[in-house]
């Protein structure tokens, strides 16, 4: 890789279907069939399935759904699709669609680039990776087993690792995805990841929530801990809201670069102490649609008398106006963000 740099590797700009076969969700309510899961897993698919059921049939979330419904006997044979943030050390972007860069099969390299996000289902994008590291970029990769796009035929797959996760996590995670195909079903796929994340974040934790209470009651170690996961992300979404807003302010100030460089530092060791991750602007970048506006869909859910099935109802009937009042939400929680900066 020279400094010429123009590396191609046979691109082709991914495109999203259109249109969506018939819902058979009598046929969706029945997959994984139990005898292509080995033995030691059927249990924890039965459990998924279950989770599964339960936010469509008592939440009401959209019944057409493919997460779920497939079982892959190792990690490796589930779908894979790879991301790459990268991001100069003074920049941080404020969503995903500021500076994606979506390719199907391959990336290409570009010289000078403030930030980039690169997702492939075909390249590992480690190239990329290695490449954008040694120009001394700050890089971050997360790679998602079987991503869902929208209306794709293919949902996320249960894996024997996604097995290994707490009941709690699997029970909010499965909301969550199957919530992304509510409300692009009902929204439209113009509905931005910043309200989508958290919507569904918000859905997914507070359903898990209803989930257990409702198969396990209040006591239970499951439903205390989905609680709890309820409850801590919020003050988490809160901490990373205020650091991302501290970085920024600094990268827009006018304090010279090795000023910056410093401070930004002290600042990513202060997240590793509130936070427990190491951070740097594309981690950060990455993180932020889920926690940026989570604080406004939590008033929405508490103003909705913490109930989901109510707030699925009002979306699936009344989208435009519920999409109306989160972007309201969303200026208020702005505003409280910038007054905590003052």
């Amino acid at each position: 890789m020279g400094h010429t740099k123009s590396i191609q590797k046979g691109l082709i700009v991914s495109a999203l279907l259109s249109a969506c076969a018939p819902c058979d969700y009598e046929r969706l309510s029945k997959l994984p069939l139990e005898s292509s899961v080995p033995a030691e897993y059927r249990e924890n698919v039965a459990f998924v399935k279950d989770v599964r059921k339960f936010g469509v049939e008592q939440l009401g979330l959209h019944c057409c759904t493919q997460h779920y419904t497939t079982f892959s006997k190792t990690d490796g044979e589930a779908r894979m699709f790879y991301r790459l943030f990268v991001t100069k050390p003074t920049v941080l972007p404020n969503t995903w669609e500021e500076a994606s860069q979506v390719f199907e099969n391959h990336t290409v390299f570009r010289e000078d680039v403030k930030a980039a996000y690169f997702t492939s289902f075909v390249d590992t994008l480690e190239d990329e990776l290695e490449y954008y590291q040694k120009e001394g970029y700050d890089v971050y990769t997360r790679n998602v087993t079987s991503y869902n796009l929208v209306n794709s035929v293919d949902g996320s797959a249960i894996t024997p690792q996604f097995s290994k996760d707490s009941r709690a996590w699997q029970a909010q995670t499965v909301l969550h995805e199957i919530c992304h195909d509510s409300v692009e079903e009902w929204i439209g796929t113009n509905f931005p990841s910043e309200l989508n994340e958290p919507f569904c974040g918000v859905i997914g934790r507070a359903g898990a929530v209803e989930y257990f209470k409702a198969k396990k009651g209040v006591d239970s170690e499951d439903y205390q801990l989905a609680l709890k996961n309820f409850n801590n992300h919020l003050d988490y979404s809160k901490k990373a809201n205020a650091f991302y807003a501290q970085l920024q302010q600094l990268y827009r100030s006018d304090k010279p670069l090795p000023q910056k460089l410093k401070e930004r530092q002290q600042i990513f060791t202060e997240i590793k102490t509130a936070l427990n991750f190491d951070a740097n602007n594309a981690v950060l970048w990455d993180e932020h649609p889920y926690v940026k506006y989570y604080p406004a869909m939590v008033q929405l859910y508490e103003e909705e008398n913490k109930d989901v099935r109510r707030i699925l109802a009002k979306t699936k009937k009344h989208p435009r106006d519920m999409l109306s009042y989160m972007y309201t939400l969303t200026q208020i929680e702005n505003q409280k963000q910038l007054k905590r900066l003052r």
